[in-house]
């Protein structure tokens, strides 16, 4: 099952949604779903594509062999009501501490 933990956090500039997997096997992850949850997300909450930050976290216990968590930055192209083409930019736990300043909504599961 792909689950996922989003945080929605609104500044000045951007939307930075934080979609963080939890999901139950190693075979299945979001980021085989990034443009769909993306889209969706933006759909439900109201966020302009052109303000997305979006940003995928694969927790330390998803990761064979490393000790840290992974986050990426997720470049999007626009289609119409949609976002597709998803590119990948790695970042750091500092650069994401830094993107994400301020929380303006409260964290949820969406599943």
């Amino acid at each position: 099952m792909i689950a996922c933990r989003v945080q929605i956090i609104e500044n000045r500039w951007n939307t930075v949604v934080i979609a963080t997997d939890l999901s139950d096997c190693e075979y299945s992850s979001i980021t085989l779903h990034t443009e769909e949850l993306a889209t969706a997300l933006c759909d439900s909450f109201g966020i302009d594509h052109r303000r997305l930050l979006w940003i995928e976290h694969i927790p330390t216990d998803r990761r064979l062999g490393r000790n840290d968590d992974l986050y990426d930055l997720v470049h999007f192209e626009e289609q119409g009501a949609s976002l597709s083409r998803p590119i990948w930019t790695p970042l750091s736990a500092a650069e994401v501490a830094v993107l994400s300043g301020r929380v303006d909504r409260e964290a949820e599961e969406y599943r």
